[in-house]
């Protein structure tokens, strides 16, 4: 029997897979767990639709990943008078500039905190498993007149 497996099944199939199981293990145990539906015409209508919604979704972060590639953040920081970095750009920091310019999917990677005065790059974590770098300035804090 053709089934489209709703789930991950460990030995028979992974979720959105179609794929021949004997007769009975489908109406015995896949199809009563719900871990699998008979391929018939409209399952496998949705199952189109599902790959159609991953395969935009995986476009658009990887357009995320280009543009977030040419970005830039910048962080001001004071510095004391021999140009040592008083505190720090951590995952945190860089996250709130990620949501801050509209890269809310985003997660950012830095590890340990950069500490150093100059540019850095850094990886950058969406969503499905891709990555990006990005440029991280730090900069000193102008004093306010």
């Amino acid at each position: 029997m053709k089934v489209v497996f709703i789930a991950d099944v460990k030995g028979a199939g992974r979720r959105d897979e179609v794929k021949n199981v004997s007769d009975g293990y489908a109406r015995n145990f896949l199809i009563p767990k719900k871990l699998a539906v008979p391929a018939d015409a409209a399952a496998l209508k949705e199952k189109a639709e599902r790959d159609e919604q991953k395969m935009a979704t995986l476009s658009e972060l990887k357009d995320l990943a280009d543009r977030l590639g040419r970005e830039k953040f910048v962080f001001p920081v004071a510095v004391g008078s021999h140009e040592e970095v008083f505190g720090s750009v951590n995952r945190d920091s860089l996250k709130k500039a990620l949501w801050e310019k509209g890269y809310g999917a985003a997660e950012g990677v830095i590890n340990p905190p950069i500490k150093k005065l100059g540019s850095h790059r850094v990886v950058v974590q969406l969503p499905h498993g891709l990555t990006a770098e990005t440029s991280v300035e730090l900069i000193p804090k102008t004093a306010k007149p």
